[in-house]
Order: C-alpha cells, then sequence, then structure tokens
C-alpha cells in the first residue's frame, strides 16, 4: 500500500497498520550486532548516520532527510537487503520526524502544514492506542 493511500483509510485501520510497522520496522541490528531502537541514544543515531558517510553537522533536517533517500537508493541499486533497509531507513527517518516535532516545540500552530499533517496522524495514533490499552 501507498502511503498516500493511507491517509484515505479509517482512522482504525491506518493505527493498525502503523502500529503493527512501528513494532516490526523501526529496529535493526547494525554491523555491530547492536540493535538500535527507536529509543537508542543521540550519539548512537548520530553514528548510524555517519556510517551512512551523512554528516549531521550544519544540516537541515530536510537536507538529512534529501541524503538518506540518496544513500538509500543508492544502497539499493548495489543490490542491498531491502528488509535492512526499511529497518534503518525507517528508524533514521522516524527519527528526523520527531526532531521535526520538537524543533517547533511540539506546538502544532508553529508548524509547517507538511509537519503539522505528520503530527496529527501520529496525535490520533497515540489516542487510539490509548482508547485500546496498548503501551509504545
Amino acid at each position: 500500500m501507498l502511503v498516500s493511500q493511507l491517509q484515505y483509510l479509517p482512522k482504525e485501520k491506518q493505527f493498525e497498520i502503523y502500529y503493527k510497522r512501528a513494532i516490526e520496522n523501526y529496529a535493526y541490528i547494525n554491523e555491530d550486532g547492536k540493535k538500535i531502537t527507536f529509543n537508542s541514544s543521540y550519539e548512537t543515531i548520530k553514528n548510524e548516520f555517519n556510517r551512512l558517510d551523512i554528516n549531521c553537522i550544519g544540516k537541515t533536517i530536510d537536507e538529512l532527510y534529501e541524503n538518506l533517500r540518496t544513500v538509500g537508493t543508492a544502497q539499493l541499486s548495489i543490490g542491498a537487503n531491502i528488509d535492512i533497509l526499511r529497518g534503518r531507513f525507517g528508524l533514521l527517518f522516524k527519527h528526523l520526524e520527531y526532531i521535526e516535532f520538537y524543533q517547533y516545540d511540539y506546538d502544532y500552530a508553529k508548524m509547517p502544514s507538511d509537519v503539522q499533517y505528520k503530527f496529527e496522524v501520529i496525535k490520533d495514533f497515540s489516542n487510539l492506542m490509548k482508547i485500546h490499552n496498548i503501551e509504545s
């Protein structure tokens, strides 16, 4: 399913798809055998960017998104394992997304529309998790 199609599904179905992906896809084992998760430290995540030859210093979030897309495309073209890439890049993209929220102090009114949409979706999913008594 395309991401653009996800927004047209009922909220309950979006939640089911999102939560499953969050559990299964946002963790991976790096080259050193260390499990990298969404809750890994800033230093660990920065090291993962460095492993991909992406220097975070002085870059905007948009530049980091673009660097990740470029590196991911290059790795796919040389035949890298798509499941490993999905885990690694999914997690790094998710970290950037949360940095965007932090950048605007989690204040919906300050966010540009594309960030507002992401924030709204995650807020809706958080509410559904509470309704269904699911802990993240």
